[in-house]
């Protein structure tokens, strides 16, 4: 298939309407420079970088690569982010075609994107937050429900989807959670999604820069492995259950066990001993997609599989 036209596609000028998607620790240049040749749109968020300088270096190496093709960053727009304004900055100036917001209204983003052309979409899990969203004028919503990889969203996605479109008839909205392969790409186009985000399937590739047994756990796990912790940042996220994992997955269910609510929090901000032993470098974010995970692929052969298996699917119905 030459191109799979949609909204998301027409919007963005790309091939194909699947978004690699920004993964903490885990979405580097090559995975978005490939991910975007292969006629998707590569993404990652800017605190992957330790500094500006790296930032404004991956930002040059990437437009370096892919030309006038379109790709993008992920912005955390909460007071938490010291850096929102500083990393901002440097995407705006570099006129980066795409941002992705989370955690905050991108009201204010907007009117600095919006006369650059860039195109601005945002990370919803519930219909109030996308409300917001749409108000102040967001190019688009990503969907994100339950079987995602990290910061999971609560609804299934055969529910949320057909639900958020009738709500934002006028708004794109792109599919995220378990999605890794054609046919989920299909399934979430039938149900009213224009893309799709794609963020365990890469962790999986050849450019992901993460460690050989993060990618071999990914392959050999299935869904019953992902388990959900607020433990790492006081909110729940999906985690892949490993023998390196595993003592943290004990520790976790004690502590949610014998400390009260008031004390969590205090743990979950205070920064204790404890905490300092797990962090996401050796506790592995996954989605509950690894199931349909067999090989690690290059991001090329990723969205070509993607693409055959949904025109293939698509023939037999």
């Amino acid at each position: 298939m030459d191109k799979l036209d949609t909204e998301f596609t027409k919007m963005m000028g790309c091939k194909y309407p699947i978004i690699a998607a920004p993964m903490f620790l885990v979405s580097n240049p090559e995975i978005v420079i490939e991910a975007t040749l292969a006629g998707g749109v590569g993404t990652f968020p800017t605190l992957n970088c330790r500094t500006l300088y790296e930032l404004e270096d991956w930002i040059l190496r990437i437009k370096e690569k892919v030309g006038d093709l379109p790709w993008g960053v992920n912005l955390i727009l909460h007071k938490s982010n010291k850096r929102l304004q500083e990393d901002k900055a440097i995407v705006l100036k570099h006129k980066v075609p795409l941002i992705i917001s989370s955690l905050g209204n991108p009201q204010e983003l907007l009117k600095e994107a919006r006369p650059l052309g860039t195109k601005v979409i945002c990370d919803v899990i519930n219909t109030k937050h996308a409300a917001k969203a749409v108000e102040a004028g967001v190019d688009g919503l990503i969907v994100v429900s339950a079987g995602a990889g990290g910061h999971a969203g609560p609804l299934s996605p055969f529910n949320s989807l057909p639900y958020f479109k009738k709500k934002f008839p006028d708004t794109p909205i792109i599919a995220a959670g378990g999605i890794s392969s054609g046919a989920h790409l299909l399934s979430s186009v039938a149900l009213g999604a224009c893309a799709v985000s794609v963020g365990t399937r890469f962790i999986a590739s050849k450019e992901a820069g993460v460690e050989k047994g993060y990618k071999s756990a990914i392959v050999k796990s299935g869904p019953e492995d992902i388990f959900m912790s607020k433990a790492l940042s006081g909110v729940n996220a999906s985690v892949l259950r490993t023998p390196e994992s595993e003592e943290f997955y004990q520790w976790d269910r004690s502590l949610r066990g014998k400390m009260s609510q008031a004390f969590q929090l205090l743990f979950f901000k205070g920064g204790l001993k404890l905490k300092k032993k797990y962090s996401w470098n050796n506790v592995w974010s996954a989605g509950q997609s690894v199931g349909e995970v067999e090989s690690v692929l290059s991001c090329k052969e990723i969205v070509d599989k993607f693409i055959s298996e949904y025109t293939e699917i698509k023939g037999q119905l």
